[in-house]
């Protein structure tokens, strides 16, 4: 965000925070993860998400009672936190990472700063997806408040990012953030097309599934169609492929016909579309073909073509596991991998910008790649353990809502690893929750089954 933005973001933050107005710091945690170009950029990037998880945290702790009968869910994640602690210690500060062309980066962006920045990053995603629980409990929110944000928040994305695209991204440059790069693609408030596409692919599943299964309400289905063509204009090979996805998990949960007649007209629709767009045809259509099928070069001789089908910073990981597989059961950190794998960037020409630089600094997207990367089948196990905790309690709500969010959460995390995660488990424990704590036992009762 520009420094008006920010300024004005902070005071409404602080006057929120005050005022104990919690409907508003939900809103705007939901403002930035829906359009992340709402981030502070004073110094470490922080979404505005990030910085009410600090803030709430007292507020957190003092009524942690509240939490107790659910903690069970979240234990596997806290003891993959805690592993990564030790991890951390002993790559980060015992045997730090280090690369041959390391100078280029930042404290934050080697071993001993990567491991405090991932750890701290860790905890305040825990305590905002605590917080959301909190919300629900205190009946601070519902779920229809926070669908009909994410409703509106993702509308009001598509809308300016309409105008602004007309516009020359006038609003963008001046009040948040602007690649000139990207000045042909659609961004809406994001910074990257991608990421616009993949908020609207998320946006349209979690406003579907709540149309077939909570309230049908007409205004729904206006929303529902802006994050359709919003993933479709993004032209973002990911945001396609996740969007594909998520209407599949929908329509195998909540099998009816209007739906399944909705799609055939909505994916023809974007076939149609799609198929006689150059940029799709030129760029995207060879990025969908590369993650269904592979490429052929090879970063190493023996490389699996399966590795080929992922971007940059998943594959140079995948690879670094391949040859070190005594990293694959243990794991090499918290987001540590980037320094180890750089050193297979100058076998990939088409990413000349990072052999250039020396080496990449992010870590897989993939969650899957990414767990492993951190903390191998370790943490993949608990990983594990907490979806399946996770799903059986969301069986409590009978409108199946809670369990389909949960598979959506899996498959857009699969996607793209982020905040997004402990957000959307938040809202299934908070709604559930709240419609059992006047009845304690129950809720522990079906937690641990």
């Amino acid at each position: 965000m520009g420094v008006i933005v920010s300024v004005i973001v902070f005071v409404i933050i602080a006057a929120a925070f005050l005022k104990q107005k919690h409907s508003v710091l939900i809103i705007l945690c939901i403002l930035s993860i829906f359009a992340d170009n709402f981030r502070f950029d004073f110094g470490p990037s922080l979404l505005i998400a990030n910085v009410i998880g600090f803030l709430v945290m007292p507020l957190v702790l003092r009524d942690k009672y509240l939490l107790n009968p659910i903690q069970r869910i979240y234990n596997p994640l806290w003891i993959e936190f805690f592993y990564l602690v030790l991890l951390g210690y002993i790559f980060g500060f015992l045997f730090p990472w280090d690369s041959l062309n390391s100078d280029y980066r930042l404290w934050s962006q080697r071993a001993g700063g990567r491991t405090l920045v991932t750890l701290l990053r860790l905890v305040n995603e825990f305590f905002l997806s605590y917080y959301i629980i909190w919300c629900f409990i205190k009946k601070k929110i519902d779920l229809k408040f926070v669908i009909y944000t994410i409703a509106y928040i993702s509308s009001l994305s598509f809308i300016i990012g309409l105008i602004d695209y007309f516009s020359g991204y006038w609003f963008k440059s001046n009040f948040l953030f602007f690649s000139p790069s990207l000045a042909n693609r659609f961004l809406g408030l994001n910074g990257e097309p991608k990421m616009f596409g993949r908020n609207s692919a998320l946006a349209y599943a979690m406003l579907l599934l709540y149309y077939l299964t909570q309230q049908k309400d007409r205004k729904l289905i206006y929303f529902i169609i802006i994050n359709a063509v919003g993933v479709i204009i993004s032209l973002s090979a990911s945001a396609l492929i996740l969007f594909m996805m998520l209407n599949l998990v929908i329509l195998f949960k909540k099998v009816k016909l209007g739906y399944f007649i909705f799609l055939a007209l909505l994916f023809s629709l974007t076939f149609t579309v799609l198929q006689n767009n150059p940029f799709f045809e030129e760029s995207t259509k060879g990025k969908i073909d590369k993650a269904l099928f592979g490429i052929e070069n090879k970063v190493i001789p023996d490389e699996p073509q399966f590795f080929s089908r992922f971007d940059i910073f998943d594959r140079l990981g995948l690879v670094y596991l391949y040859e070190n597989p005594q990293y694959i059961i243990f794991g090499t950190g918290p987001n540590l991998i980037s320094i180890p794998s750089s050193k297979y960037v100058d076998s990939l020409p088409e990413y000349s910008s990072y052999a250039e630089q020396g080496g990449i600094d992010s870590v897989p997207n993939v969650m899957f790649n990414n767990v492993l990367a951190r903390s191998g089948v370790v943490g993949l196990i608990l990983f594990l353990f907490f979806f399946i905790r996770l799903y059986r309690f969301a069986k409590i709500d009978r409108s199946g809502f809670s369990q389909v969010v949960v598979l959506i959460s899996l498959f857009f995390n699969m996607v793209y690893f982020s905040i997004v995660f402990l957000f959307l488990t938040g809202i299934v424990v908070g709604y559930i929750f709240s419609k059992r704590f006047e009845n304690t036992k129950f809720v522990t009762s079906n937690i641990s089954s």
